[in-house]
């Protein structure tokens, strides 16, 4: 199913954006990124990998 594949890229590439915002120390840039991977199926637990990646324990995950 090419929608569920380009969706989960669009994820993916959200998550990666999210973990540069992360280690350049700009948190709600990063958030802005979480927010999107969400829109597109980033799942919790995926958005709590990046986090561990930038060495942050789930703070400021926000989320809605």
């Amino acid at each position: 199913m090419p929608e569920l594949t380009a969706a989960a890229d669009l994820a993916a590439s959200e998550l990666d954006d999210a973990l540069y915002y992360l280690r350049h120390d700009c948190e709600p840039c990063a958030q802005r990124y979480f927010d999107k991977a969400r829109a597109h199926g980033a799942t919790e637990a995926q958005i709590a990998a990046a986090l561990a990646a930038a060495g942050r324990d789930g703070e400021g995950q926000g989320g809605g």
